[in-house]
């Protein structure tokens, strides 16, 4: 049988918590550790350390995959108007969302 997982474990991807990417980044930048003991440490993986002191990704940056394009407002606008024409039984194709999505970025 498979290992069970503990109560305090994260569950697969991203198994570390923000605090023990700061800690290693602090070891790293303030106390001139390196990647490799630095991420043994705090259980962190090394690419993300390396991407990080090297400037590939923005230390502060919490999140993977591209930033939003529609700010919440422009979303919660465009959700409340697709949900008011469903209501009275008019759908939009993919194509036409992303059309309404692009009309509302360029208008604001």
């Amino acid at each position: 049988m498979g290992r069970q997982k503990q109560p305090d474990e994260k569950p697969g991807y991203r198994k570390y918590s923000q605090k023990s990417l700061s800690r290693a980044m602090d070891l790293i930048t303030k106390e001139k550790m390196t990647t490799y003991r630095a991420a043994k440490l705090c259980g962190v993986p090394q690419q993300t350390l390396r991407d990080r002191v090297r400037g590939k990704v923005s230390p502060s940056r919490s999140t993977s995959g591209p930033l939003p394009i529609l700010s919440v407002q422009q979303e919660r606008s465009l959700v409340q108007h697709i949900k008011d024409c469903a209501s009275l039984g008019f759908t939009y194709s993919r194509k036409e969302l992303v059309t309404l999505a692009s009309e509302l970025i360029n208008r604001d």
